[in-house]
């Protein structure tokens, strides 16, 4: 093959809604220095990796190209159905595969991003004593780690990330919260997104604990624990739930956010990728 194929750890119905009529997304990223340049992209050339999930070494291109096909193309396919229902605010009375899609949609964001896919392979070719062991008991009796190949070793972390995706803890406790969807009511404000767009609060499952994505430009999906941290949220001003989602977003994000124009260049500057160092190890935030 002359070019691997595109993965979209973003998918490309999910940037859709940040499309003007042109049919493009601004994308904003710092490809030389740290000044920020913002390029106008059609969804479907952004917010992806040529070959990010393929398997190096697969005996055809059917194999090499597993990851995609059965697992994060057909979450994505689920996710883009009951991103409809979603966009229509219709979050009560989700049918429970449509709402089992949607949770599992957002811990793929979590988790399916080339930095974290890095970080998963680079754990594995230099582990420290108890990651080794750890390694060793996944690979079972009669394979030493000293004999995995490099390859191999990045299949692995790819099947990993894969299984990480379908998580039934996290998944439940996700769907127990209180889902509901906020619509900015004043035509000046705009939610921007991020190759990290969830934003969550330690320790989801317990009192306080929350989630917040933007699903478009004006919408904003939520995830309340308790109704006390949904009336918290709700009292606060349009302005400030947008200041709040979008510095949250912007400054989490790794390489790339996307707008739906450049107008706001130099707040996209201020913040973008500030705090892209921080760890997040989003499992050790279920509790």
């Amino acid at each position: 093959m002359k070019k691997l194929p595109k993965h979209h750890y973003i998918p490309v119905f999910y940037l859709k809604e940040w499309a003007g009529s042109d049919g493009t997304v601004t994308a904003f990223n710092r490809p030389h220095g740290n000044k920020v340049v913002a390029t106008p992209k059609p969804p479907t050339h952004t917010g992806y990796v040529r070959g990010l999930y393929w398997l190096d070494g697969a005996a055809d291109i059917d194999v090499a190209n597993r990851v995609e096909t059965l697992v994060m193309g057909r979450i994505d396919h689920n996710a883009a159905i009951a991103h409809q229902y979603i966009m229509r605010d219709d979050v009560k009375g989700l049918p429970a595969p449509v709402k089992l899609a949607w949770t599992r949609f957002i811990v793929g964001l979590l988790i399916r991003s080339p930095a974290n896919i890095a970080n998963v392979y680079n754990k594995m070719i230099n582990p420290t004593a108890s990651e080794r062991k750890q390694i060793g008991k996944i690979l079972g009796k009669g394979l030493r780690y000293e004999d995995i190949s490099k390859d191999d070793m990045k299949r692995f972390a790819l099947y990993t990330i894969a299984r990480l995706t379908q998580n039934p803890e996290l998944e439940a406790v996700i769907n127990k919260m209180r889902w509901v969807m906020y619509d900015l009511p004043l035509p000046e404000l705009r939610f921007f997104t991020s190759d990290r767009p969830v934003i969550m609060t330690n320790a989801i499952g317990v009192k306080g604990g929350h989630i917040a994505l933007p699903v478009s430009p004006r919408k904003l999906f939520l995830a309340f624990a308790d109704q006390d941290i949904e009336n918290e949220t709700k009292s606060r001003s349009p302005w400030d739930i947008a200041d709040t989602v979008n510095e949250r977003v912007l400054r989490s994000a790794i390489t790339f956010a996307w707008g739906t124009n450049s107008c706001r260049l130099p707040y996209v500057q201020e913040h973008l990728s500030a705090e892209a160092s921080n760890d997040r190890d989003f499992f050790a935030e279920l509790k």
